[in-house]
């Protein structure tokens, strides 16, 4: 008996150990992450972590929109693509507003050919976000806004159905002709 409660002694401190070293390193990562958090908005953040954690990312990059950073924004967010999909998705959207943003300035201005391009990719990064998440709805909300401002060109026509002659007959059974 005495035997069985010395096992059960080393297996309460063993027990007790891996948990004050869990919550070491747990508060070890709150640490850093208030770290990185206060350092977001005032910018100082390259100095802090290297690699910048995906979500300092987007907050510097949200940062650059505000700021008028918009290049800036657009590469931070071009950077995101290597991450998750929810943070890609977003990533998407957001670059797709400052595009759509950007259009449908060029338009109010009268500049109807400067708009195309920032249209045209407004509406690639709203479609790539959909690829990645199908219902993401502010992406389709925004799409049909950007094809509203932008249609896509009509595809061309297709190629003409082959004459008479130019067909050729199947020795396959069960195959009608005529029929693809």
């Amino acid at each position: 008996m005495a035997l069985r409660s010395r096992h059960a002694q080393l297996g309460a401190i063993a027990a007790l150990v891996v948990a004050c070293v869990a919550l070491g390193l747990e508060g070890w990562r709150w640490r850093q992450a208030e770290k990185i958090n206060r350092a977001i908005p005032d910018g100082s953040i390259a100095g802090i972590a290297q690699p910048l954690p995906p979500q300092a990312l987007f907050a510097q990059a949200d940062l650059a929109v505000r700021a008028g950073q918009i290049d800036r924004a657009l590469d931070l967010y071009k950077q995101l693509d290597r991450y998750g999909s929810e943070l890609r998705v977003a990533a998407l959207y957001n670059s797709a507003n400052i595009h759509l943003r950007q259009a449908i300035e060029f338009r109010r201005a009268d500049n109807e050919r400067a708009a195309i391009t920032p249209a045209e990719l407004a509406k690639s990064a709203y479609r790539a976000a959909l690829r990645i998440d199908p219902q993401h709805w502010n992406s389709r909300f925004n799409l049909e806004r950007a094809l509203r401002l932008r249609p896509d060109a009509p595809e061309e026509d297709p190629p003409p159905a082959p004459s008479q002659a130019e067909r050729a007959a199947t020795t396959m059974r069960g195959s009608t002709l005529g029929l693809p």
